[in-house]
């Protein structure tokens, strides 16, 4: 697992939402770290350093560190460990006795800390996320830009009702750049839904670049305003991801060369 993380740390994009969930682990105390083990014929052989270094790979925790070290701070938010740190030694595999006792022991961690609602607020927010209805139109030094925000849950699904409800008792909102305010939920929403239709919202601004970020966030809903599925999203990225530029069918059907995405727009190409 950790090895993929790393791999998608060095790719273009990111996951939205990493929970990686831990057994429990003891942390060395700091004179444990600071009184080096005298080294020993035992200790200095390949074979008890090659089977330490085995056993350092299996500690989930020390390896999530890592993670977390190589990883740009905006990034380190959407990336959850839940894990428990035992005040005595680990327990057996097979103690059944200390079951209680690693009960109690989660529940105050779980209480003593806001990871669990900050992983919720992620997972909820990244069930939305934005499309282009059209291509951007370039009009007076600027792009007009419509499109509209979806729900990955079907229509058909009751989880969808749910979710409706809670975003319209709690009168959730999306956030445009916290420039544009745009309620979650209406009564028209509410008909579409109960026939049968996916949730969908409406949403139009402009930029004055293709290369420039939208970033939509909820709030109201979560305990403080996450961003959706793929947000900040650069405008360029988006226009490829969804295939707008691939006008004459798929991207493997094109020409070997085109010019940029900005200056066919700049030309009037696809107004």
């Amino acid at each position: 697992m950790w090895e993929q993380d790393a791999l998608w740390s060095r790719q273009k994009k990111h996951p939205d939402c990493v929970l990686s969930l831990g057994t429990g682990f003891k942390r060395s105390s700091d004179n444990e770290n600071e009184t080096p083990k005298k080294p020993s014929f035992l200790r200095a052989h390949c074979i008890p350093r090659l089977f330490r270094s085995f056993l350092n790979t299996l500690v989930g925790e020390t390896r999530w560190q890592e993670l977390q070290n190589s990883l740009p701070f905006h990034l380190q938010n959407r990336y959850h460990r839940m894990n428990i740190e035992f005040y005595g030694d680990e327990p057996e595999l097979d103690d059944t006795q200390v079951m209680s006792s690693l009960q109690q022991q989660t529940k105050f961690h779980a209480q003593a800390n806001n990871d669990i609602q900050m992983c919720a607020d992620n997972l909820l927010a990244v069930l939305f996320y934005v499309e282009l209805t059209e291509i951007p139109i370039y009009v007076h030094n600027s792009f007009t830009c419509r499109g509209r925000i979806l729900c990955r849950i079907g229509p058909s699904h009751r989880a969808l009702r749910e979710l409706a409800k809670r975003l319209k008792d709690k009168e959730a909102h999306f956030y445009l750049d916290f420039e544009q305010k745009i309620s979650c939920f209406d009564e028209n929403l509410y008909r579409s839904l109960e026939c049968g239709s996916s949730f969908s919202r409406s949403i139009a601004f402009t930029v004055t670049s293709l290369e420039e970020c939208i970033d939509i966030k909820i709030a109201g809903i979560t305990g403080r305003p996450r961003s959706i599925s793929n947000c900040p999203y650069k405008i360029e990225t988006l226009i490829e991801d969804q295939g707008l530029d691939c006008v004459f069918g798929s991207r493997s059907k094109r020409k070997s060369f085109q010019p940029p995405m900005s200056s066919r727009l700049k030309r009037g190409r696809y107004r």
